[in-house]
């Protein structure tokens, strides 16, 4: 089953199938691009550049054996889940990131939204 965020509207048809493939045989399958930007953590007033590397930014849609997500959605303890990956993982399963599209962003913002825009317009062309 693929759980996918309405919210991302350009997911491209090869990056969903290759999750569905990747699913079958590993039991999940976790859209991700590896973050790019350079990023600080601020501690009270005083900001500290961080290592970027191996840190990914997870997308959707997220592909899992159906058995496995609804096996996790039955936990009836509260977590602070922040994704369905995280609720799988939250029973002791390996979460298997496969390569994104940075095409595939989330539209949450007015400029997001912007973006978007003018990709679907260039799109027409």
């Amino acid at each position: 089953v693929a759980i996918h965020d309405g919210v991302r509207p350009f997911v491209r048809v090869e990056d969903i199938v290759f999750g569905f493939e990747q699913a079958q045989s590993k039991g999940n399958a976790i859209l991700a691009t590896p973050l790019t930007d350079s990023i600080r953590k601020t501690e009270g007033r005083v900001n500290v550049a961080m290592d970027r590397a191996g840190i990914w930014c997870i997308q959707t849609p997220q592909v899992f054996q159906s058995k496995l997500i609804k096996k996790a959605y039955q936990q009836t303890d509260n977590q602070n889940f922040t994704d369905d990956a995280s609720v799988l993982e939250s029973m002791g399963i390996p979460i298997h990131l496969i390569s994104g599209s940075p095409i595939n962003f989330k539209i949450t913002t007015p400029d997001d939204l912007l973006l978007a825009r003018a990709l679907i317009l260039a799109q027409k062309l």
